[in-house]
């Protein structure tokens, strides 16, 4: 036991036994909220998060990351994405699900980062969770209608974990591969937001670039994950 503790328990006992005065029990409520609050912070953990673009000429818009219980999910395969995940996938913007997130229940923390993510690079940042929660990662292949590469509510390590993360369509546009509706290289970011009428209407399995518009499919089509998502719990002491 703890002296901060030991000292919490004999004022309790004195405070049951009659044997407090009103200073006593005044501090003795101010030492048991500092000492919920210093449980409650340990009972938190900070994560170093790194996506590295595992893509040979796409660019991964600035990543969104949420921590959350389980049982909460970002996104769900053969249901229609939420409008905040539906934007970032359509034009890499990540506030519209920030907002989202921040609001929902069961989600404890989100991070919207400000860096895209070209390929070949990685980009590191951190969250905060507490102990048994899940974290889901997000961003958009810019130059695709709405595919964005996903890892969704995995368990957070003790120590580190790696996940190989592939590209999910968002089922909001039609993959006509138009530079109008497109935001990334080649095509005009101020040109490329435009929403096309239709889309499959539920998240999928992205089938890649086929080369059907204005994108050169040898160049931008992709096989296999899209991205690796390191999750390295950060301890005391630590340099970083």
């Amino acid at each position: 036991m703890t002296p901060t503790r030991a000292l919490l328990v004999t004022m309790v006992a004195n405070f049951t036994t009659g044997r407090s005065t009103m200073r006593q029990v005044f501090v003795l409520v101010a030492m048991l909220a500092m000492y919920t609050t210093a449980v409650q912070a340990d009972q938190y953990h900070t994560y170093r998060i790194t996506v590295t673009n595992a893509t040979a000429q796409h660019v991964i818009t600035p990543p969104l990351a949420a921590v959350h219980r389980a049982g909460v999910h970002l996104f769900a395969l053969g249901q229609p994405a939420s409008e905040g995940l539906a934007i970032q996938a359509e034009t890499g913007d990540n506030q519209p699900l920030y907002q989202e997130l921040s609001v929902a229940d069961g989600v404890f923390d989100v991070v919207a980062t400000g860096s895209p993510v070209v390929y070949g690079q990685s980009l590191s940042f951190e969250i905060r969770a507490p102990k048994h929660a899940r974290i889901s990662v997000t961003g958009m292949l810019a130059t695709t209608n709405d595919a964005f590469m996903g890892l969704d509510g995995v368990r957070l390590p003790r120590h580190s974990a790696s996940y190989l993360v592939y590209a999910w369509d968002a089922g909001s546009e039609l993959n006509n591969e138009l530079c109008a509706y497109i935001p990334g290289p080649p095509c005009s970011p101020t040109s490329g937001n435009a929403r096309t009428a239709t889309g499959e209407g539920f998240v999928t399995i992205h089938k890649g670039v086929h080369g059907v518009g204005d994108l050169d499919a040898v160049a931008l089509d992709w096989r296999g994950p899209v991205a690796r998502v390191t999750i390295t719990r950060i301890r005391k002491g630590d340099d970083d």
